[in-house]
């Protein structure tokens, strides 16, 4: 299987991490593969030269986002800071039926999110995005489907909304599914972002400092309080790569649709305050 990365500048930490990860993940699942292209639109500015990157990771740089696509089976988008790009990314690999894995945050908005789905789609190209968080061991069972009558979900995270916002709302996402609005309250220690589902459930998300991640859920009988683990990266590589080798995406489109739409929301209402917001 031969695998390509896809990125703004190669001198981040998904792509100085995944060619190490990838092939530890593969020996795991007793599968071949082999990093064989990257392409990046720019250098890092004051960062490490995309050629340097190559040399260290013994990885060919393409001359194309079209050279790249021909050169491998499968593509990893990453840019995860750059969602305004991830259309631009994709597109070559996703017109050809090859499958991608979008790292997140998967597009601007919604609708730049059902484009990409709609494309992928049409040319019948797998297509899956999701947060690391997605899957850590506690979330297990709610993957599986349990939890979506959960009376109130809280989760819990370091103190920066644009960096870590959207591995607590696909974690809410995950037991709850998409709430109907959403309104935020905090300053600069913090921030409590409330989202209410209708007939009195309801999912927060909590940030604060150096809060470590965590989930609790409650049918409003019982509360279910679990620290997320440190392997939640090699979990999901080994899902990636499952993913490729089976073209069968282990997270619905709806799903990253629907926690797309929470952040848009969500970032709203931290904006506003203390104000009811659409999702």
């Amino acid at each position: 299987m031969r695998i390509g990365l896809v990125d703004e500048y190669l001198d981040e930490w998904h792509a100085q991490n995944y060619p190490r990860m990838l092939p530890e993940a593969a020996a795991e699942l007793g599968m071949e593969i082999r990093l064989e292209a990257a392409y990046a639109f720019r250098d890092k500015p004051d960062g490490m030269a995309n050629a340097e990157w190559s040399r260290n990771h013994r990885i060919p740089l393409a001359a194309s986002l079209e050279e790249l696509t021909d050169a491998v089976d499968c593509v990893m988008v990453l840019a995860p800071s750059f969602p305004q790009n991830h259309y631009q990314m994709a597109s070559p690999a996703l017109n050809a039926g090859k499958p991608v894995y979008m790292d997140k945050i998967f597009a601007p908005d919604e609708k730049e999110g059902k484009r990409l789905f709609a494309l992928a789609e049409e040319n019948g190209a797998p297509l899956f995005s999701s947060s690391a968080l997605r899957f850590d061991a506690a979330m297990d069972e709610y993957r599986a489907g349990k939890g979506r009558g959960a009376a109130w979900t809280l989760t819990c995270g370091p103190n920066s909304f644009e960096i870590y916002a959207i591995h607590q709302f696909e974690m809410l996402q995950t037991v709850m599914g998409r709430p109907e609005r959403v309104k935020a309250t905090g300053n600069e220690a913090g921030r409590s972002v409330l989202f209410d589902y209708g007939e009195g459930r309801f999912g927060q998300m909590t940030q604060m400092n150096t809060l470590p991640f965590q989930i609790c859920v409650s049918d409003g009988k019982e509360c279910c309080h679990r620290m997320i683990g440190n392997d939640f990266f090699q979990r999901l590589v080994r899902a990636i790569l499952r993913f490729f080798e089976t073209g069968e995406a282990p997270v619905k489109a709806q799903d990253t649709l629907d926690a797309l739409a929470m952040l848009t929301a969500g970032a709203e209402a931290v904006r506003k305050q203390d104000t009811w917001i659409e999702v």
